[in-house]
């Protein structure tokens, strides 16, 4: 028999309390950390479940509560590359629903759970599919919401050796705070030190006279030292940096 939408609407409300209840009793403090990991990732899977069963049911507001209960419980598995393998499919599995039910209720929870999936793609040192992902949130994410889509953009862009500069350049849009930070990143990431010193270049100047150009200034003079440069040339940054803070 065809099971009809409120009977997947009210599979999706079983599975959502049942991932709900085992994910407060793997909060409880009488279990060790590996039963209380273990009662997450249960509690994962349920609650992937009833995103997947409110999905069928075409009911927005199931899914997108699974996906916010989901990451109440995920917020305690992100502190390892180990405990965040536990993350992978069921982030995957609740943004896919999440589009497919074409929610936009919680951008804030979507760039979350986004930014976490991107942490399991560097585990996995899957670049190209973390740059997927990526380019797939950024058709999804308000632009003021893309802070993290571009530092994520621009570390999987490098690790595959893509043009990240030519990349940057479409960001024109956003602030020079979010553009430099996006520089910045690139110039950590990026193997080739010409390369480096060009991204450290762009993210200053993209400041001006800002204070923010501060920090970029002491990590320049610190790329600098670790690469053999003059001390004249680490001096000037340093000097400059110490301008901003007594201004």
């Amino acid at each position: 028999a065809q099971v009809t939408p409120e009977l997947w609407r009210w599979f999706s409300v079983a599975e959502l309390l049942e991932g709900r209840l085992i994910a407060l009793s793997g909060g409880t403090a009488t279990h060790d950390k590996t039963t209380q990991d273990q009662l997450r990732e249960s509690a994962l899977a349920h609650l992937a479940t009833a995103g997947e069963y409110g999905m069928r049911a075409s009911v927005q507001r199931l899914v997108h509560d699974a996906a916010g209960e989901l990451w109440n419980v995920a917020v305690y598995l992100l502190g390892s590359a180990a405990t965040r393998r536990m993350l992978f499919l069921p982030l995957k599995k609740v943004l896919e629903q999440l589009a497919k039910v074409k929610d936009r209720s919680d951008m804030n929870l979507r760039v979350s759970l986004f930014t976490a999936l991107f942490e399991c793609y560097r585990d996995n040192e899957d670049w190209s599919g973390g740059l997927a992902a990526v380019e797939s949130a950024f058709q999804i994410i308000p632009q003021a919401l893309q802070k993290r889509l571009w530092e994520a953009h621009v570390i999987f862009s490098s690790k595959l050796d893509r043009d990240v500069a030519a990349g940057l350049h479409r960001m024109k849009e956003g602030t020079p705070a979010l553009q430099a930070k996006a520089w910045a990143t690139l110039a950590r990431n990026s193997a080739n030190k010409a390369d480096q010193m060009r991204a450290y270049l762009s993210a200053l100047e993209l400041l001006k006279d800002s204070f923010e150009r501060c920090d970029y200034l002491i990590e320049l003079a610190e790329w600098l030292h670790a690469n053999h440069y003059p001390r004249d040339d680490i001096t000037q940054c340093l000097l400059a940096a110490a301008d901003l803070i007594l201004d």
